[in-house]
């Protein structure tokens, strides 16, 4: 997953992580949506109620990012979307508990960053150009 760097250097990101978080965040949906039929089955999670709406909402905004192709234009905007769409997920693990079906514990979600990897989402051009300018010391006259 994408590691974030803070505001200093620019988050740089491949769609094959787009993709990764769209295969993780079609998973947990399979198991939730499964889960909230069997309560639908039950008559325990009924049309137009609040939790059906807010369901439906989140469905469809789930389905729409799964369409998505990734881009290299917007893939670290994807990225941040696919983040957002698996935190507000996990929360519908307890809903359908509540309701008294069982989607499964809601998955471990990444973290947003780590020391060891602090520089994952930076592109090489970058640590590149960072490095020779400590090899350099930053002076612009070379090394003496």
């Amino acid at each position: 997953m994408p590691e974030e760097v803070g505001d200093l250097l620019p988050t740089f990101v491949l769609p094959s992580s787009v993709k990764a978080i769209q295969g993780a965040l079609n998973g947990d949906f399979t198991a939730v949506r499964l889960a909230l039929q069997q309560c639908a089955d039950a008559g325990k999670f009924k049309e137009n109620t609040p939790d059906w709406l807010a369901w439906q909402s989140i469905k469809g905004r789930i389905l729409d990012y799964l369409a998505e192709t990734p881009s290299w234009l917007t893939t670290k905007d994807q990225v941040d979307r696919g983040h957002l769409l698996q935190t507000e997920l996990a929360g519908w693990h307890d809903r359908a508990k509540a309701m008294g079906c069982d989607a499964g514990p809601a998955p471990l979600l990444p973290p947003q960053s780590s020391i060891p990897e602090l520089f994952g989402g930076v592109s090489v051009g970058l640590l590149a150009a960072i490095a020779l300018f400590l090899w350099f010391g930053g002076t612009g006259g070379g090394r003496r």
